[in-house]
């Protein structure tokens, strides 16, 4: 998704999306130009393979629009510098991103579009947050991971 970051609430970049039928099970982007988008991508692939019950339980099938709307939250906050963070699939059908760098504990789990929560702390504080669109939140700490 080549877009721009979000400073005043979440950024759209749909013109960016190639959404494709949920049976080609890609996530396409045009012209990668942010540092952690590679490693991203590659690390979305086996959970989009995965069927449901993957956990060997309940597990939820991971939705084509779920990784979507993951993947623009990301372009939207994240700086080109960000670190990629570890992708691990939910067993409620969401996407957890995780950064544990600097001292510095992130985690954003995306459960569906507009249901996000995030986690983060440091040795002075914590911060933990449910988020729909406005992801101002997020930014200072993705500052201090960039």
């Amino acid at each position: 998704l080549a877009g721009e970051r979000l400073d005043e609430g979440f950024l759209s970049a749909s013109e960016n999306v190639i959404t494709l039928p949920r049976e080609a099970r890609r996530v396409v982007l045009s012209e990668p130009t942010q540092n952690w988008a590679p490693p991203v991508l590659s690390q979305l692939e086996d959970p989009l393979r995965l069927p449901a019950g993957w956990d060997g339980h309940r597990a939820r099938q991971l939705k084509l629009e779920t990784v979507l709307y993951a993947v623009r939250l990301l372009t939207a906050v994240c700086k080109p510098n960000t670190p990629a963070p570890s992708v691990v699939p939910t067993v409620s059908g969401g996407l957890q991103f995780e950064w544990h760098l600097q001292s510095i504990d992130l985690e954003i789990v995306v459960f569906a579009p507009t249901k996000v929560e995030f986690y983060a702390r440091d040795g002075k504080s914590e911060l933990e947050r449910e988020l729909s669109v406005d992801f101002r939140p997020l930014l200072p700490w993705i500052d201090r991971l960039s």
